[in-house]
């Protein structure tokens, strides 16, 4: 599981994927969301969407918006238990996305 951390990032993650993740960047700024891409031996499979700062699963497509498969699901359940304890308060000023700018 890797989150996406910048808006080149979530370019590349919606071009690879083929979906409208891009779109969120204004969401990821305000730290309202994160991005993360749940990634098998290296291969992009599924990008997901958390709610902050709740860690709550908003989302998660796989490529073209393909609905994930049982072992997709099986292992996003694994993979966001053991990366989702919130550590710190986030705010707007904390995000990664904060200094970019609106373009890729």
């Amino acid at each position: 599981m890797k989150e996406i951390l910048n808006s080149h990032e979530l370019a590349e993650e919606g071009r690879h994927m083929r979906h409208c993740v891009y779109s969120y960047l204004v969401s990821c700024r305000r730290r309202r969301s994160a991005i993360f891409s749940l990634r098998c031996d290296g291969e992009r499979r599924v990008t997901v969407e958390v709610s902050l700062p709740h860690f709550t699963i908003r989302q998660a497509c796989g490529h073209m918006n393909r609905r994930l498969d049982n072992d997709e699901n099986a292992r996003l359940s694994r993979r966001f238990r053991e990366t989702s304890t919130p550590s710190a308060e986030l705010s707007p000023e904390s995000s990664p996305y904060a200094r970019m700018t609106g373009t890729a």
